[in-house]
């Protein structure tokens, strides 16, 4: 079984209906969906699981922020554009543990 196949294998078992949506699929949107399928099942593996375990979320993160008249938001994903929201048992990729 090659590398790619493997991936393939990982997003049907965690996204079934999507990918069962895209397989049948042919073209160019049809490979970019399958290829975002792939990278969001090794995430979800490799980075979401263990975090998750971990016990951590949003809550935890170091750039879980809150202002009055934004509430909680994320500082790592807000910019110039606005504000990122973000719930307190939320969690992303992006998560880092706070300094005590």
């Amino acid at each position: 079984m090659t590398e790619l196949d493997e991936r393939s294998a990982l997003a049907a078992k965690i996204f079934p209906d999507e990918w069962a949506r895209w397989y049948k699929v042919r073209g160019t949107t049809a490979q970019r969906q399958r290829q975002r399928l792939r990278k969001a099942a090794e995430i979800e593996v490799n980075v979401m699981r263990p975090l998750r375990a971990a016990g951590a979320s949003c809550a935890t993160c170091r750039s879980f922020k809150h202002r009055i008249d934004v509430g909680n938001y994320c500082s790592a994903e807000s910019d110039f554009h606005g504000y990122v929201l973000a719930k307190s048992k939320g969690l992303c990729p992006l998560w880092h543990k706070k300094e005590s």
